[in-house]
């Protein structure tokens, strides 16, 4: 196996771990305008962070994919 290899099989197993630690059940979903439940549903910066984060691992994931195809 190659770098690109290890690679793609270190981000995949990070990307299952990333998704499955964080909480399903913090949507932005509210009912109502009630300040209390926005205060509740409000996005912190580390979930932010992890969104982020998640989102560039699935991208790269993604190339090196394609890289992996393109160069096998």
């Amino acid at each position: 196996m190659g770098i690109y290899e290890n690679v793609w099989i270190l981000i995949s197993l990070v990307i299952i771990v990333v998704i499955l630690s964080t909480d399903p059940k913090s949507s932005t979903n509210s009912i109502g305008n009630n300040n209390i439940t926005l205060m509740f549903s409000s996005i912190s910066e580390s979930q932010k962070f992890i969104r982020n984060f998640s989102w560039i691992l699935i991208v790269a994931f993604y190339f090196l994919t394609v890289l992996l195809s393109y160069l096998n």
